[in-house]
């Protein structure tokens, strides 16, 4: 057991992926961390996605939400609960993930009272390929995922400290909460994670990634998937967000413009809700927006 965390929160947030939360829970039933509480956040799925997992996982807690709050903040419900409960971390984990049994306590040995801790993301069809191996913000104020694409045997074995938590998987202990607070609910999907990600620095809190703490994740499986016409609208409206929010930059603001214009002339249909985005971001309409 980690000597500064007794009991583990860990929050799945789920939209209409029960087979994908109890493969992920039947995982963490395989964790070598003693003490665990699973808590899955239903966002209102409304296609018997509570009742499947309460008869599944019966040692799971199923909150059941009566709207579809967004990812920020049913992860915030969860974390709350969590606390609540004397959690003295949580773990926020995709429910599209499969983890492996030391991730957990990897983490825990890893994070403090002024350091979260995330490990190594690999893709579940293609399990010796990385998607987040650490992350950082480019020169333009853009999260990017570290290795992204290339083999597991490109990264490098030792932890390392990084800007960029992909909120995937974060290990994040109550006294960072504390200091920190949840997800930015305004931006209902994308880019909270790069807005908490932010906030931890402001509030002199470090992002370490973990290479020997394991999960592998199906990507995107709720939201159409990478790219789809679903993610486009959210990413544009909430980047766009963002740069205002932490001043990002004239250099940030051009080329997230510039994006927009590309698609815009290439005629993409999935461009139709990039503009949608923008006339909400421009009338101030955050949330759901989909």
């Amino acid at each position: 057991m980690s000597a500064r965390y007794g009991k583990v929160g860990v929050i799945l947030v789920n939209y209409r992926g029960a087979n994908d939360a109890c493969e992920c829970v039947k995982s963490l039933r395989n964790s070598d961390f003693p003490l665990l509480e699973v808590y899955v956040v239903d966002n209102d799925s409304g296609d018997g996605s509570c009742e499947i997992i309460e008869s599944r996982c019966p040692e799971v807690e199923v909150i059941p939400l009566s709207e579809n709050i967004g990812f920020g903040g049913a992860n915030n419900v969860g974390m709350e609960r969590a606390f609540r409960d004397g959690c003295d971390a949580a773990l926020l984990l995709n429910n599209d993930t499969v983890v492996d049994e030391r991730m957990i306590s990897v983490l825990a040995a890893a994070a403090d009272e002024a350091t979260v801790a995330v490990p190594l993301m690999l893709y579940f069809g293609e399990p010796d390929t990385v998607w987040y191996g650490g992350g950082h913000f480019d020169a333009f104020g853009i999260p990017r995922h570290d290795h992204f694409k290339e083999p597991r045997s490109s990264v490098r074995v030792e932890s390392a400290q990084v800007s960029f938590a992909t909120g995937c998987c974060i290990f994040i202990p109550k006294s960072v909460y504390e200091r920190v607070g949840g997800f930015d609910e305004s931006y209902f999907l994308y880019w909270e994670d790069a807005d908490l990600s932010l906030r931890f620095a402001q509030n002199g809190v470090s992002v370490l990634f973990c290479p020997q703490a394991v999960l592998w994740h199906k990507v995107s499986v709720s939201t159409g998937g990478e790219g789809s016409p679903f993610s486009y609208y959210y990413e544009t409206r909430n980047r766009l967000y963002a740069i205002d929010k932490f001043g990002l930059g004239p250099k940030t603001r051009l080329w997230a413009y510039l994006g927009l214009l590309r698609g815009v002339l290439s005629r993409n249909p999935r461009y139709a809700h990039a503009l949608k985005a923008w006339r909400d971001y421009r009338h101030h309409r955050f949330g759901k927006g989909l």
